[in-house]
């Protein structure tokens, strides 16, 4: 059941004892009333007289203000300057809750491969060899040749490897890899198809740029992304059962080319889901990130419109949350009442996390413990700053402890 704030007072109980004569003393009899909930729900004083004695001795026996909630709601805990907003943001949580699929998908490094037919593998080599990337690299066939062993900056690579690609004085792309699967649930296949070359320049040192293909169920193809330096995995792929989102696993040559890119398909045809300097990782039924200048972003995949929708919470009253934070662990970081930019929000009803500061509490059986930092056991928000006045992306919220029970999935655990 859920518990609420409650505004509570004081009830004093005074026993009064007066003694008479000797060591014998006369208790006053008071008449005994039941007590509201209200007065039991702060701390009682009594007065005590000791036997013998005519001073009166007053103890204060402190009890815990109210039963902590369950979670930390927004009706009860949302700051005053934002409750215009509050009922809006409330009906779409409560409508995403009912009406999306929380699934615990499979995040999968290194999906099996499929096997692609031939013509199927060259024609895939034609797309790339079309790019402006191929074409431009291409002009300095030539150059490498005349002198190849100065254009290997690398232990790793060798003239020889550059020359498998060349033949009769021309760059051939090579077929890595294909993953063929029904990406978007519609009983037809599609695939995504992994092709590489060397990368000439004039002043630049040769790399190996892989090129990914997406082939739809009838058979067009075109570029839909690339990474200069392939990982080891190669791909991941997402598997939320029905439908799949994919990846290539590899990294730029330097900071303006890092990305990666996760791909979906929607309709049979390849979508763009999300696409930054950036590295995912799973969280239960959630999916995080991190990146680039500390970017980062707690996610759910929304199955009605076909795309990921930032967690932000709603800011929060610290004075509110403090009451319950009985072991003192949330420092206020910007306790100024007026700051709109530097705010405590709640997420899922289990996270609080500091905008000031970028640290993250969790809310749990009525205590706060901090989230240790990289751990997928909290959450890590960026930008650390937010700015609730208008005209900012507007709140949303989904409930945590409720997704992962309709998922099956378990926040924090390994992957």
């Amino acid at each position: 059941m859920r518990n609420r704030l409650h505004v509570c007072g004081f009830i004093a109980a005074v026993i009064v004892a007066a003694g008479a004569c000797g060591n014998t003393h006369t208790e006053m009899n008071v008449p005994q009333t039941e007590p509201t909930a209200a007065e039991t729900a702060f701390p009682q004083t009594n007065a005590i007289t000791d036997a013998g004695s005519d001073n009166i001795t007053v103890t204060e026996i402190v009890q815990p203000a109210d039963a902590p909630p369950d979670k930390l709601y927004a009706e009860d805990f949302a700051d005053e300057r934002f409750r215009g907003r509050l009922d809006a943001f409330k009906a779409q949580n409560e409508e995403f809750m009912r009406t999306n699929r929380f699934i615990d998908y499979k995040f999968i490094y290194s999906p099996e491969t499929s096997d692609i037919p031939a013509d199927v593998q060259e024609k895939a080599v034609r797309c790339t060899a079309e790019s402006e990337q191929y074409i431009e690299s291409s002009e300095y066939t030539e150059m490498f040749l005349a002198d190849p062993e100065s254009h290997i900056g690398s232990e790793e690579i060798t003239a020889d490897d550059v020359m498998a690609f060349i033949n009769d004085g021309k760059i051939v792309p090579k077929f890595l890899a294909g993953w063929e699967y029904d990406f978007d649930g519609d009983g037809k296949n599609e695939r995504f198809l992994a092709v590489q070359y060397p990368w000439l320049s004039e002043t630049e040192y040769v790399f190996f740029p892989t090129y990914l293909i997406f082939e739809s169920s009838g058979g067009e193809m075109s570029v839909v992304d690339h990474v200069d330096y392939l990982n080891e995995e190669v791909a991941v792929m997402l598997d939320y059962g029905d439908f799949k989102q994919f990846y290539l696993s590899g990294h730029g040559f330097m900071g303006a080319s890092e990305h990666t890119t996760l791909l979906g398909v929607v309709d049979g045809e390849c979508r763009e889901l999300y696409a930054s300097r950036i590295w995912f990782y799973k969280q239960g039924c959630f999916l995080s990130y991190t990146g680039w200048m500390g970017i980062c972003q707690f996610m759910i995949f929304d199955t009605q419109t076909n795309e990921y929708r930032h967690i932000t919470g709603y800011p929060a009253d610290i004075d509110k949350i403090k009451l319950y934070d009985t072991d003192d662990v949330i420092p206020l970081y910007m306790p100024d009442p007026e700051s709109k930019v530097y705010l405590y929000y709640v997420i899922g009803g289990r996270f609080l996390y500091d905008s000031g500061s970028g640290d993250c509490y969790r809310y749990e059986n009525g205590k706060f413990t901090k989230c240790e930092y990289g751990s997928t056991d909290g959450l890590t928000i960026y930008p650390l700053f937010k700015q609730t006045d208008d005209g900012v992306e507007e709140w949303f919220d989904v409930d945590i402890g409720e997704a992962l029970e309709k998922s099956g999935a378990v926040f924090g655990a390994s992957e």
